[in-house]
This record gives C-alpha cells, sequence and structure tokens, in this order.
C-alpha cells in the first residue's frame, strides 16, 4: 500500500505542475525511516509573481535521519518535466514487524523519465 505525504494541500485556483508517478527504475531511491512525517504545515500563499509561476506546495522530506520541512514556493517549472510526489509503503516483513519507505519527491522527464533539473524559484 502506498500513500502520499505531499501537502494535497490549498490548491484551489492555484496554478500548479503537473503530476506523475516515480518510474519503476532510474528514480529517487526508497529509505528505511522510524516513523511517517508530521502532518503538514499550514503555509500562506503569496500572491504569484509572474504568469509563468505555478505553485509548488511545502512538504516533509527526510534529510539527515530525521524529517526536515520544505517551504511551498512559487517555481518556473522545467520543460517538459512533471513531479512525482513522495511516496510512504509499508512492507511486512516476516519477523512481523515491517519496514515503512520513504521516496523523496523528485521531478521527471515527460518522455523519457529521467530526471529532470531542479525548478528554479520566481
Amino acid at each position: 500500500m502506498a500513500i502520499s505525504v505531499a501537502a494535497g494541500g490549498c490548491g484551489g485556483g492555484l496554478s500548479q505542475a503537473p503530476r506523475g508517478k516515480h518510474p519503476l527504475a532510474g528514480g529517487a531511491q526508497p529509505v528505511a525511516v522510524d516513523s511517517a512525517p508530521p502532518p503538514a504545515q499550514i503555509e500562506d500563499v503569496p500572491r504569484e509573481p509572474a504568469a509563468d509561476c505555478v505553485w509548488a506546495d511545502g512538504q516533509w522530506r527526510f534529510e539527515d535521519n530525521r524529517w526536515v520541512w520544505n517551504p511551498g514556493a512559487w517555481i518556473r517549472m522545467p520543460d517538459d518535466c512533471y513531479y512525482a510526489d513522495p511516496l510512504m509503503v509499508w512492507v511486512p516483513t516476516v519477523d512481523g514487524n515491517g519496514v515503512l519507505f520513504y521516496t523523496h519527491g523528485q521531478w521527471y522527464h515527460q518522455q523519457s523519465q529521467a530526471v529532470c533539473d531542479a525548478p528554479q524559484r520566481c
């Protein structure tokens, strides 16, 4: 079972980047984590700075063995790219305990599913 951990957010009416799935090969690698991230933080969305900008919701990332909040921002989307939201997957183990895996959000090219360059802030 996969559980999305991105802030599903306050996207009503906001121009947002297209979303898609992580590729089966060559994408962000899952990492075993001790717990799910905290609840998403509520953010005030500032006025859109330019017509070619899209809003990227804030989200938790697992960095240096802890959850770190990355605030949302207006960005210029990389050409021909989409965003795959972070994922959490619980994998049962033989001993009955299981392991929780986290895959961070990542930008991928629409056609090749290779990793895109990070977007630029507006």
